[in-house]
């Protein structure tokens, strides 16, 4: 149960690096000796932090897409 806690509070944060964390929880708690209803809980919650992952990858790619291109140097007239 600390395993599981411990990856609520890191998948909270959102960011990929919390959501790593959380899914290396996950897997710890899945590899301890579990009930049928605690794993699959378990698995439950490790799907919706990889949901998490592709959709703040997916986030993250467009948001550098759709940055601006820098502005082009200006010409001098001589």
């Amino acid at each position: 149960m600390i395993l599981f806690y411990k990856a609520d509070v890191a998948a909270d944060k959102a960011t990929l690096s919390s959501l790593k964390d959380a899914k290396h929880y996950l897997d710890q708690a899945a590899g301890l000796g579990t009930n049928d209803l605690q794993a699959g809980i378990i698995t439950q919650k490790i799907d919706a932090v990889n949901k998490q992952v592709a959709t703040l990858k997916a986030t993250e790619e467009g948001a550098k897409s759709a940055a601006p291109a820098p502005p082009a140097p200006a010409h001098t007239a001589e």
